[in-house]
């Protein structure tokens, strides 16, 4: 069976009221746990009369919110395709005691609790939340936080998550669950909107069983936006952003003690670079930017001073021209899950993940239309993790145990540079300046870890 939708919204995306996050924030609140002991909400099931179980994941296994003894909030499906949660910051904006701010994609900037996890861009460092998609961890920062599409869930947990999912979980951690294919689903769905600054968004999935043990499901993703800053001298968006996706996946059940779930997903961004604003005082011929090259010095002449700055709407701006400031980014996914149900209710469950990212960006560092300061960024990286565990969570024991084993290996080769040109010099004449650094990490990490629970 298949099915169409389209809507039209006249409100962009990037411009939400205070009331209108409240009002997320309570729906929110109205579908997920959020501490222990209290009593899950879910929606109705209006044929029985009765409360639908929410599923979580917050202890590497499956088992109702209900019995799950963590800080968990829990978004489904429905939730974020009715409040049209599509990316990041709507995911973290609509979580009770979270926050969210960005420098670029590859810079970005989360916490809970009051409890900032910086992400200074460097190929050694990690934040302290940790982003898992269908249990697999992204531990690199460029690679984080992918475009919401075809989800189960999204289950956000405030730390520390360190016993289940190891390091870099101490300030919380945000697990994204992928619809799966199922031999009792067949049909397709396609999603499409249009919106004010040039919105454009196009989604869905088709699902099916090849055979009485496989079932597949490949979904799509594909959305595109002008920014809310405007050329103040062309009226062109300065800060759009565009992103192509796509997940195929298999299930494949043999027989009723084996399973696997076979994952491939390619995601492609093609944003414009995020746009800074410096301030022009009229009558002065002062700029007044977070640059220090820029400081106090008169760096504009002519219609410049006139124009590339309105007071009156930040969302007027304008940058330097003859650039191609950009932010790309392309992130290659492979996963596989195994599990064998053994006859003594005892459950083996092996996953592996290799994650492939490049990304590449540059962009004007104070936001004149002279040539002053310009940051380039490239980063390459790789992660490749298994992880094999034995646990009776199946079994009606009074006590009930989990164990295993983790091993995780990432590598990194990041290039930076600040280019200062020579329209921005403080001190007398200058040249061009190019600084950059080189580095290159690898990291190997692994881990024993178990839980006891009667």
């Amino acid at each position: 069976m298949g099915e169409i939708m389209f809507s039209h919204s006249e409100a962009a995306r990037y411009h939400s009221s205070p009331l209108a996050k409240a009002t997320l924030i309570c729906a929110f609140c109205a579908v997920a746990v959020v501490s222990p002991g209290e009593q899950a909400l879910a929606q109705s099931n209006a044929e029985e009369g009765t409360l639908e179980e929410i599923i979580v994941t917050s202890r590497r296994y499956e088992e109702s919110i209900q019995d799950a003894p963590v800080a968990v909030g829990v978004m489904t499906s429905e939730f974020m395709q009715r409040n049209r949660i599509t990316r990041a910051d709507d995911l973290m904006e609509v979580t009770p005691g979270a926050t969210w701010e960005s420098f670029s994609k590859m810079q970005p900037v989360a916490s809970m609790r009051g409890i900032i996890a910086p992400t200074p861009g460097n190929a050694s460092s990690e934040a302290s939340i940790q982003t898992v998609h269908d249990n697999v961890v992204i531990t690199k920062d460029s690679m984080k936080y992918p475009t919401i599409y075809d989800l189960a869930r999204v289950e956000v947990m405030r730390g520390p998550q360190g016993t289940a999912f190891g390091r870099n979980a101490s300030v919380g951690l945000i697990h994204f669950v992928s619809n799966r294919p199922s031999q009792n689903e067949s049909g397709g769905r396609i999603n499409a909107t249009l919106g004010s600054d040039e919105l454009i968004e196009l989604d869905g999935f088709i699902t099916g069983q090849f055979s009485d043990t496989v079932s597949a499901r490949l979904a799509f993703n594909h959305d595109q936006q002008d920014g809310p800053t405007k050329s103040v001298t062309t009226g062109d968006g300065l800060d759009g952003d565009q992103n192509t996706a796509f997940r195929a996946s298999l299930v494949i059940e043999p027989s009723d003690t084996f399973s696997a779930y076979l994952k491939v997903e390619y995601s492609a961004d093609r944003d414009d670079a995020p746009v800074r604003s410096a301030y022009y005082q009229p009558g002065t011929g002062l700029v007044y930017s977070e640059d220090p090259f820029v400081g106090g010095r008169d760096t504009l002449e002519g219609p410049y001073e006139e124009t590339w700055y309105r007071p009156d709407d930040p969302f007027l701006n304008e940058i330097s021209s003859g650039f191609d400031f950009h932010t790309d980014r392309d992130i290659l996914t492979l996963a596989a899950e195994l599990v064998w149900s053994l006859d003594n209710d005892l459950t083996i469950t092996s996953i592996t993940g290799y994650l492939d990212g490049d990304t590449d960006s540059l962009m004007d560092l104070v936001g004149t239309p002279n040539n002053v300061s310009f940051q380039q960024v490239q980063n390459e990286a790789t992660s490749f993790s298994t992880e094999l565990r034995i646990d009776n969570m199946a079994s009606d024991n009074s006590i009930r145990w989990l164990g295993g084993i983790y091993l995780m290996t990432d590598e990194e080769d990041r290039f930076e540079q600040n280019i200062f040109q020579a329209d921005g010099a403080r001190l007398g004449p200058f040249v061009e300046t190019h600084m950059g650094t080189v580095a290159n990490n690898t990291t190997d990490s692994y881990s024993f870890f178990g839980e006891i629970s009667w």
